[in-house]
């Protein structure tokens, strides 16, 4: 499994803040209902390379929501952002994260960002987070 499908399972059954009646897919957020997203970011996927192979590594990701928009629900959007990255704080501390391959091992994760209006459409509206998960990978041989 890739590591954005290794992350999307973890936060799908682990995630403690997520509203239980909202679906959360992989590079697609439906405009017409609320729910949730995961989608790769690029970036530079090395952090660190050791003499011997071995690599730390970086996951970028982006968490998005599609939410209803208004005044009062704009706050409990922005409540659930920082709920959230909270969440994968708490989550570092504890060591808990998304099962990897084995001789591949999460370090942390992270939100990079505060959660942000990205897009609006009238009565809806798209909030995204952006995340980052780094793990250490041990050279194949």
């Amino acid at each position: 499994m890739s590591v954005i499908g290794a992350i999307h399972r973890w936060i799908n059954e682990k995630c403690t803040v997520l509203d239980q009646y909202r679906e959360l897919f992989m590079d697609y957020l439906p405009e017409d209902t609320e729910g949730y997203s995961l989608e790769g970011v690029p970036a530079e996927p090395v952090v660190r390379r050791y003499v011997n192979g071995d690599m730390i590594c970086r996951k970028v990701f982006a968490f998005s929501s599609t939410e209803v928009y208004d005044g009062i629900d704009n706050i409990d959007t922005a409540d659930f952002y920082e709920d959230f990255a909270n969440w994968m704080e708490h989550c570092t501390e504890d060591k808990n994260f998304p099962e990897l391959p084995e001789g591949e091992e999460g370090m942390s994760i992270r939100a990079t960002t505060d959660g942000y209006l990205y897009n609006e459409n009238g009565k809806r509206c798209q909030y995204r987070i952006q995340c980052e998960f780094i793990y250490f990978k041990k050279r194949r041989i």
